[in-house]
Order: structure tokens, then sequence, then C-alpha cells
């Protein structure tokens, strides 16, 4: 199954994980719970992780003669998936950033852009090491 990254239904897809060749829900109802939620798509993400987890409610263990099917799992595992991506919110992409006005401390990811940004060094790497053995030759140490 191709899927698109870009639009809302690939999103979609890909948030809760149907995205095999033999899809769990067909493309309506992923457009129509798009439609229900007004394109929200952390909403639309929960809501279709409930239909999927609905619709593998009914796997179950089977066994006939030598052939043993274990669709109980599936449906586990992915309550496991949605617990622990879906519903926690420190896994989503909105997860907000503590701000506190007035304070002079930067988020970490902040800080290390701006580090690794003032060290980084543009040209090649012979002009680097002629630009550091001038500059170590001048302060008289490394």
């Amino acid at each position: 199954m191709l899927i698109d990254p870009t639009s809302d239904l690939g999103r979609l897809r890909l948030r809760v994980g149907d995205w095999t060749d033999l899809p769990l829900m067909p493309d309506n109802v992923y457009e129509a719970v798009l439609d229900e939620c007004n394109n929200n798509l952390p909403r639309a993400t929960k809501l279709m992780a409930q239909y999927i987890l609905a619709l593998l409610t009914q796997q179950t263990h089977q066994r006939l003669a030598q052939i043993e099917t274990y669709g109980n799992q599936w449906y586990t595992q992915y309550k496991d998936f949605i617990m622990s991506t879906i519903l926690n919110p420190r896994l989503m992409q909105d997860v907000p950033i503590p701000y506190a006005a007035g304070m002079d401390v930067k988020h970490p990811i902040q800080q290390f852009q701006e580090d690794w940004n003032a060290a980084y060094y543009v040209g090649t790497e012979s002009q680097q090491l002629h630009d550091l053995a001038s500059w170590s030759s001048d302060n008289g140490s490394f």
C-alpha cells in the first residue's frame, strides 16, 4: 500500500499503524473520521485507534488441527501501542515546552543549537588546521 505522508489521510494511517498491504480500515473510514474531528489529527488518531482496537477484539486464539493462530496477541500488542504512543502526551508532536517569562535559562536543545552553530567551521580541513595552528602560536598555548 502506498501512503502519501504529506496528506492528512496518510499521516493518520502512519500514526495509527495501519500501513500494511492489507489495511485494517478503508480510506473512506479515515476520511469520515477526519471530517468528524475537523481535520484535528491528534483527535482523529485517538478515535481511529479506538475503531481499530474494536476491530481487533474479534480476533481470538484459534486452533484447527495443526494450524494455530494467536489473534488475541494482535489485540494485546495494538493496545500496548496505543497506551505507549497515542495516549502518552510526551510522545505526541504537540508537546509544549515550558517557558517562564523573565528567566534567562535556555532550553537544552536551543542551547545545543547555538553552541553547535558557534563552533561550526566553514572551510576546508586544511584551512581549519592553518587557522588553528596560527591561533595556537599567537596565544602560546592550545
